[in-house]
């Protein structure tokens, strides 16, 4: 993140978040709205915070919301049949205004805080006024009456959701909660080639992402040779693996989470490597599709914050199997190459694992 004022520092907020600052009457509000539409065509969903310094002419005296806020209340959420507003304080600084937007957006267009943490463009106005001294500079100034102004915006904004997908800090989790009822016994400590399995799958995802050592997820009995390895139980009052997924993005909520099941052996640096290489902008899981198969692969997949809201909502509904994402539309299931597929396929059964040994 630098430009010609070097390197940038700014503040993580859970979402992704774009300034478009300038001068009154630089067409800040116009910019946004023409933006939209395109950026919706592409897929992508967007969220504005938009700040006025005068106050929001919404909460009126009067009003229902303005008398329950006068009384005191914290917030106050009206909704009707087509659409919803939620009333609330949250000060002046954009902190505030931005723990209120949801999570599953792609990006955030913040109109105005021209002295906010965040990257940000400059709207030149008729005067031409250079913007004001910043500790965070805009990294672009779009020209006042050029015929490309909307163009290069949009193409900045498709940038930034880009350059989101590649700095996104990646976590591994293996998934180590379940019972092993139909293997007979506990399958992270299952030796192969004198290697615990979790620890294998530990090794290759390590090798494979460079990113830090893996999560444990679940209750699951593993060997003493993973006890260094960070470990976290599952969501309660949650079954199944969601409640694995659950808790990885609750403990890491602005990571994306590359979660394998511990009884896939057959997983190389070179399956990994094409999993990832799958993340779009736009894309908020990753869930690969073998060919056959009447599902996609939830066990062996990647999952980005934006998607966090989604699981929290299957979970809270009792719809415990992930592969019902793959019907969310901000979920990409692309098939998996042929060289690959042995490593989406899981041991299950003893006699599934007689027949990886003897194919070794």
């Amino acid at each position: 993140m630098t430009n010609s004022a070097g390197r940038q520092r700014v503040f993580p907020f859970h979402n992704l978040m774009l300034g478009v600052c300038g001068y009154s009457g630089s067409g800040k509000t116009t910019l946004i709205e023409a933006a939209i539409p395109p950026l919706c065509d592409a897929g992508f969903r967007v969220a504005v915070i938009k700040h006025d310094r005068h106050g929001l002419d919404i909460d009126r005296p009067g009003s229902d919301t303005a008398r329950f806020t006068r009384a005191g209340a914290v917030s106050v959420l009206g909704h009707g049949p087509r659409e919803s507003i939620l009333v609330t304080s949250c000060g002046p600084e954009l902190a505030g205004a931005a723990r209120l937007v949801p999570r599953d957006v792609d990006i955030v267009l913040v109109e105005g805080h021209k002295s906010a943490p965040i990257r940000r463009v400059w709207l030149e106005g008729t005067d031409r006024i250079a913007p004001p001294e910043s500790d965070i500079p805009p990294f672009e100034i779009l020209q006042w009456g050029a015929p490309d102004r909307l163009a290069r915006f949009l193409e900045i904004v498709r940038g930034e959701i880009e350059r989101s997908v590649r700095e996104r800090p990646l976590r591994c989790g293996i998934l180590i909660g379940g019972k092993s009822s139909r293997m007979g016994r506990p399958k992270a400590g299952i030796l192969i080639d004198g290697e615990p399995m979790a620890a294998r799958i530990a090794r290759v995802l390590g090798e494979a992402t460079g990113s830090a050592a893996p999560m444990l997820l679940g209750a699951g009995h593993v060997p003493e040779s993973l006890a260094m390895l960070d470990r976290l139980p599952d969501a309660t009052h949650i079954s199944g693996p969601i409640a694995g997924l659950v808790a990885a993005m609750r403990w890491s909520p602005e990571s994306a989470w590359l979660i394998c099941a511990v009884d896939m052996p057959r997983i190389s640096p070179e399956a990994i490597r094409w999993l990832l290489g799958e993340r779009r902008a736009g894309r908020w899981a990753v869930m690969p599709h073998l060919a056959g198969k009447d599902r996609p692969e939830p066990l062996f997949a990647c999952y980005e914050p934006m998607i966090m809201p989604e699981v929290e909502t299957m979970a809270l509904r009792g719809e415990l199997r992930l592969r019902r994402l793959a019907d969310h539309l901000k979920v990409a299931t692309p098939a998996v190459p042929e060289e690959f597929v042995p490593a989406f396929t899981n041991l299950n059964t003893p006699e599934d694992l007689r027949m990886f040994l003897e194919e070794r």
